[in-house]
């Protein structure tokens, strides 16, 4: 793996089918090295000694279609095609009663090593720019939960402390961004994954990358799980696209480049909507009608999953709360925003909606937008397109629409030097915060923290106080001395008599998405 020493090898049989994902019957080399120099190492074995690890997996039901209808293998579930985008992903596939993964032998399966570390690139593609970074992940010592096949259930919800289980994220080898991709010499995707393969080649210093980890915007009601990809997961995140046009298409688009410069290496789908999927019909449902829903899925989605999923898991190890018995509010802050309701641990209720344009005031956002507003300006602007529109809500509103500035820095700036354009701005965005986390307390029967994270949320200790203050009424005080000036990845910024604690918590999408690559690569296909 991605390490100074011998490589050790996971031997799988057979040969390998041109999409890179090996079904029954078929099988491809996996490559790992063993930090033989790490002061870690508890391993005898000597440097020049090759671990040789017999390993079979097998992706049964995907593409399973054929020009006279559904192929129903042995042990499968026909599942019945569904007309709405939201669940494109499963119109005709086939998949296992019990997931798609079955083995077809069984080997006794030795302990991870402690000192195995697994290099992965996470890759996070717009439709003209790869932003990726390589990051170190190795065992705690435990095994990973075995929590999903590579098509998880439906309604199968999959926190990221499961996903992650027996995985740390550890340093940042490299890091950095491709930028217009379309529109220089760089042509498409595939050419910018050469351009980072050469790149990485020279920053790795001959360490190998073991999978790649991607964020997906868009999960649909497919997906509720990290995903090991194939073809037909690729498929299903194109199939996406009406729901997220500006995202999915691209990350379609990353994950073929890489099947093309990485043959063979595994890559994850860590997907922004998958937290949300826990969420009671009663907070998703739009009272629009019911063909609206069943055939175009408009519904509540919601956003900014992995990183919501993330700092909930960091505030109850901090407070010291079992997950399952933790309710909050986190306001993710930063020039997207949103707010989710947390109750028993999961996501109950969020702010973003059927895209990110919902809720909050944000950067370039409206947030919240009676329709009639919509419709009205189209009537009376038969000029204005629906794409003018589009663009109008996202790009040119928010702080951007009331004060000219999207910055929150800037904005703050210029209301501190009596700018009252900039300061109602300010006074917009905190007190439609305040509002969502009120009624968030209520909706998850009183909130035991209040989590502020991303870059306004962990920055900004001004807005958090114009937010705070405004929510007396649920005996919140913030410590000014704490709130200047917050210490470590979690720091409560509280008084000792607030009645419920506020925090803020670091936001790290990267690891969270680099652990649970690496947590499903070794499960499915590396045991």
């Amino acid at each position: 793996m991605g390490c100074a020493g011998k490589a050790a090898s996971a031997v799988v049989r057979g040969a390998p089918r041109d999409d890179g994902v090996a079904r029954a019957g078929q099988s491809r080399i996996v490559s790992f090295q063993a930090q033989t120099s790490s002061p870690r190492s508890t391993m005898s074995a000597p440097p020049s000694q090759t671990m040789v690890w017999p390993v079979v997996w097998a992706f049964a039901g995907f593409a399973s279609h054929s020009s006279t209808g559904p192929v129903t293998t042995p042990g499968t579930t026909a599942l019945s095609r569904i007309p709405c985008p939201a669940h494109c992903g499963v119109a005709d596939s086939r998949r296992t009663q019990r997931g798609a993964v079955r083995k077809s032998e069984v080997f006794a399966r030795p302990p991870i090593p402690e000192d195995l570390v697994m290099l992965v690139l996470v890759v996070n593609c717009g439709s003209s720019s790869i932003k990726y970074q390589v990051r170190e992940v190795t065992p705690e010592g435990s095994e990973p939960s075995v929590y999903t096949s590579s098509m998880p259930a439906i309604n199968e919800n999959v926190p990221l402390a499961t996903a992650t289980a027996g995985m740390a994220g550890g340093e940042v080898i490299t890091k950095g961004l491709i930028e217009n991709i379309g529109t220089s010499d760089v042509k498409d995707h595939t050419q910018a994954l050469q351009i980072l393969s050469r790149r990485l080649d020279e920053e790795l210093g001959g360490r190998t990358i073991d999978a790649a980890g991607h964020r997906v915007v868009h999960g649909g009601e497919r997906f509720s799980a990290p995903v090991l990809v194939n073809n037909e997961i690729i498929r299903a995140i194109e199939r996406l696209a009406p729901l997220a046009p500006l995202h999915n298409p691209a990350h379609a688009l990353g994950l073929r480049a890489i099947q093309k410069t990485y043959p063979g290496m595994p890559q994850v789908c860590v997907f922004d909507t998958a937290f949300h999927r826990t969420m009671p019909e009663k907070a998703w449902r739009y009272a629009i009608p019911e063909q609206w829903y069943e055939m175009d899925g408009m519904r509540r989605y919601g956003f900014h999953g992995t990183s919501h999923d993330y700092v909930t898991g960091k505030a109850c190890e901090f407070l010291g709360i079992p997950r399952e018995q933790f309710n909050a509010v986190v306001a993710h802050l930063g020039n997207g925003a949103s707010a989710t309701a947390i109750r028993e641990g999961r996501s109950y209720d969020t702010s973003m909606g059927y895209t990110p344009l919902a809720g909050l005031v944000m950067g370039t956002r409206s947030g919240d937008l009676d329709p009639s507003v919509v419709t009205a300006m189209l009537e009376r602007n038969p000029g204005m397109s629906a794409q003018d529109m589009n663009r109008i809500l996202n790009n040119e509103s928010g702080l951007q629409g009331v004060c000219g500035n999207s910055d929150m820095r800037a904005v703050a700036q210029r209301a501190g030097s009596g700018d009252r354009r900039a300061q109602i701005a300010l006074d917009m965005a905190a007190y439609r915060l305040a509002k969502y986390i009120g009624g968030y307390h209520v909706a998850v029967g009183g909130a035991h923290a209040l989590i502020f994270t991303a870059g306004i949320g962990e920055n900004s200790p001004e807005f958090r106080a114009l937010v705070c203050d405004q929510l007396g009424a649920l005996g919140i005080t913030l410590d000014p001395t704490l709130n200047g000036a917050p210490r470590g990845d979690v720091a409560r910024i509280s008084t000792e008599t607030s009645a419920i604690e506020v925090l803020v918590v670091t936001t790290d999408e990267e690891r969270a998405i680099a652990e649970a690559t690496a947590g499903l690569v070794w499960e499915r296909v590396k045991k």
